[in-house]
């Protein structure tokens, strides 16, 4: 069946279009950088039913934390938040964007 969201409020809380990873499998790609030089990169493959994201900042190297979200859902968006769900409707992942990125995992 594949990751249930709305594009519509994934550009409005990201504020940019989606890049396009791989049309045939649908995976895309979301990314937004705050004030401060972070950029939060999401990684959606619908029909894989998986969710990566990453957290990166200008000023170095390597990442700043990585995470692997399997067996997704859902991704729903309210006002500033985005959450992750699984399958059985349990949140996974729960991202605040401003006024800086805040995540918070649930397993």
């Amino acid at each position: 069946m594949g990751i249930i969201y709305d594009e519509l409020e994934l550009l409005e809380i990201f504020c940019n279009e989606h890049t396009v990873i791989d049309a045939d499998a649908s995976i895309y790609s979301y990314k937004s950088t705050d004030t401060s030089g972070y950029t939060l990169e999401l990684f959606i493959s619908v029909y894989e039913n998986y969710v990566s994201l990453e957290l990166t900042h200008e000023n170095l190297k390597s990442l700043i934390y990585d995470i692997v979200l399997v067996n997704v859902n859902k991704i729903k968006t309210w006002g500033n938040t985005l959450k992750v769900y699984d399958e059985s409707e349990k949140q996974l992942l729960q991202i605040s964007f401003k006024p800086n990125f805040s995540l918070q995992t649930k397993f």
